[in-house]
């Protein structure tokens, strides 16, 4: 990635700045691991969620949340809202710099790069959790 009007080089950020970027945790669809995921439980991760980074590999689980923002970010994400259950109540695509509505069903979110919610099959009614790779657990990408 090139910084604009520029020939220095910018090294790309593509897990949360909180994070550790080797998570070994995945995202899962219906039972069936996909992508790399990270877990935002604490107030400043949960605050800061997708700032400061220049694109996303994988997915970022939001707890305690029904509504989100993508102001500041510099790339379009997927938001996928969740029931207390893990259910998807809706699904979206944001452009940076809007305020998303409130979901009142929602009880957490999931942020994916565009388009990523329809290439893992995310739809109404899936169920979306993250689990640790291991214990039988091995991802399909």
């Amino acid at each position: 990635m090139r910084e604009s009007g520029t020939m220095c080089a910018m090294t790309p950020v593509l897990s949360p700045v909180w994070a550790d970027p080797q998570t070994t945790a995945r995202l899962c669809v219906d039972s069936r691991a996909t992508v790399p995921a990270w877990v935002a439980t604490t107030r400043d991760a949960r605050n800061t969620g997708l700032l400061r980074t220049t694109g996303l590999d994988g997915a970022l689980l939001i707890e305690r949340c029904g509504s989100v923002h993508t102001i500041g970010m510099q790339y379009p994400i997927d938001v996928v809202f969740l029931s207390a259950e893990r259910r998807v109540v809706d699904v979206v695509t944001m452009r940076p710099g809007r305020i998303g509505r409130p979901r009142l069903r929602a009880r957490s979110v999931v942020e994916l790069p565009a388009a990523a919610a329809a290439r893992l099959g995310i739809v109404r009614g899936s169920v979306v959790t993250v689990e640790e790779v291991g214990a039988g657990l091995t991802p399909d990408s």
